[in-house]
């Protein structure tokens, strides 16, 4: 997975990771494929109280964009211009169009990591520390063939509890989606996975420095304070006024979720470089007869 093809057009934290489900309206492929994608889309997330772990996951070093204690890279790139950055790249190379071919590699579909509906499957793991992911091998694959060391044992139980928690963040995001869509139709919903994870949210901690400077201290499990922060965006969303401003997009394959803020409320597509571009070329194309 790459991180351009992630998208920023939901407009609240919620609806962004809702959207971390791509293509539902055709069967859909999972961005959230493993552990360190999930830190690395936390870490572009500019509302949420996250700080990316500078260890390594899975073997591999995290990537410096998203490297550092704040929303600023160790490059000093900030989140908005990695996000910029990236939609230009997807643009440029895709003709605006980003399909399920663009994934390196790896079972696409739903099937894999989702139960029916695209719910995911529950796993326990309730009390998973960030820290459990952070700092190990969190694939497996990386301890395939090794002595059972107490070294290799804990490498293991990083691993499975890295992939508990990323199994639970899913399935908090399929419930957002479920109960977004039961929202809307006016239905009633299982909000159980939300509130569960709404609980878990953490204090905000600020400190006076000794030149009396105010000090924002990072929660003690990143993971799990951006995620119970996510589930909290969700509950306001969902119960709250801007409900009436959720829509789905128009396109007969993409099924992101975005918040309409236009003036006129007729917001159809997640993104006219995208769906609204791909069906002003397809009518364009049917006026001149060429389909």
């Amino acid at each position: 997975m790459r991180a351009r093809d992630w998208v920023w057009d939901g407009g609240r934290p919620s609806l962004d990771f809702v959207n971390t489900y791509r293509n539902r309206k055709t069967g859909g492929w999972e961005l959230l494929r493993e552990p360190e994608d999930l830190l690395a889309w936390l870490g572009l997330q500019e509302d949420l109280p996250f700080t990316t772990p500078e260890a390594t996951l899975s073997g591999r070093d995290l990537p410096a964009r998203v490297a550092g204690e704040s929303s600023t890279g160790a490059s000093g790139t900030t989140v908005g211009e990695i996000r910029a950055h990236e939609t230009a790249t997807t643009e440029s190379s895709t003709g605006g169009e980003t399909s399920a071919d663009s994934i390196e590699g790896g079972d696409t579909s739903a099937g894999s990591a989702l139960g029916e509906g695209g719910s995911a499957a529950r796993v326990p793991g309730e009390g998973t520390s960030a820290g459990t992911i952070a700092g190990g091998d969190t694939s497996g694959a990386g301890v395939a063939g090794r002595g059972a060391s107490g070294r290799d044992a804990s490498a293991v139980e990083r691993a499975v509890a890295g992939m508990e928690l990323l199994v639970e963040a899913r399935e908090l995001r399929e419930a957002i989606c479920r109960c977004l869509d039961a929202a809307m139709a006016g239905d009633q919903g299982f909000p159980e996975p939300i509130n569960r994870w709404a609980a878990r949210r953490q204090p905000s901690l600020v400190r006076l420095a000794p030149d009396l400077s105010l000090v924002r201290l990072p929660p003690r499990d990143p993971v799990v304070a951006a995620l119970a922060e996510i589930a909290c965006d969700a509950i306001e969303l969902i119960g709250g006024p801007d409900l009436r401003q959720v829509r789905v997009c128009a396109s007969p394959t993409c099924g992101l979720r975005f918040a309409d803020r236009s003036n006129a409320g007729s917001r159809q597509w997640c993104s006219m470089k995208r769906c609204g571009n791909r069906e002003k070329v397809r009518l364009h194309r049917a006026r001149r007869g060429e389909l």
